[in-house]
């Protein structure tokens, strides 16, 4: 897999067979929509993968990337991968449970200017994923969520979010979404 933009395009990242990509042109899609927005922002990378995505946002301009992973193997590829692109300084990587995570984020109250969701489909957690950042204080306001989700999951988006965009690839629907300024933390 390369990177499709930014001062690493071209740049390839360790990528095993088993594991869904973002597609090249998906992320061009993002980098169309979002990439002058990110430069100097910190990202988050929700259920990061191999962290194509953060890895991209970096390439971008981003300031900072954090990439969440729960499955050990791939962790340990987002670390190859951020060490073999000099990246290790402009990222965080943390193994474990999302939720969890979140919920230590919230503890030090730390939040993002752009966060990418892309779960596995198989679990289905795109709209509960959207409720921890709202219930966490994740997002800054007015910054940016970007939704990658399998077509056929309904995602119910929570008013404090605004549709910016949507649009589907393949099996792939993407969607932007924006936090309304007014927005505050609540309970789930």
């Amino acid at each position: 897999m390369r990177i499709v933009a930014g001062d690493l395009k071209n740049k390839e990242i360790l990528s095993p067979k088993d594991i869904r990509i973002v597609e090249a042109k998906t992320k061009k899609v993002l980098y169309d929509l979002i990439g002058d927005l990110i430069v100097s922002k910190e990202v988050l990378d929700l259920f990061a993968g191999i962290g194509s995505l953060g890895i991209e946002a970096l390439s971008w301009g981003a300031g900072k990337a954090v990439f969440i992973e729960k499955d050990r193997h791939r962790y340990d590829i987002i670390n190859k991968n951020l060490q073999k692109l000099n990246l290790l300084e402009k990222s965080e990587v943390f193994y474990g449970d999302a939720q969890e995570i979140l919920v230590d984020f919230r503890r030090q109250e730390r939040s993002f200017d752009l966060v990418f969701l892309d779960p596995p489909y198989t679990e289905n957690i795109m709209t509960k994923s959207l409720k921890w950042l709202l219930a966490y204080d994740i997002v800054k306001p007015q910054s940016l969520v970007a939704c990658l989700g399998f077509y056929k999951e309904k995602i119910e988006v929570p008013e404090e979010f605004k549709g910016i965009f949507l649009r589907r690839y393949g099996d792939r629907q993407v969607i932007l979404l924006e936090k309304n300024e007014s927005s505050l933390p609540r309970d789930i």
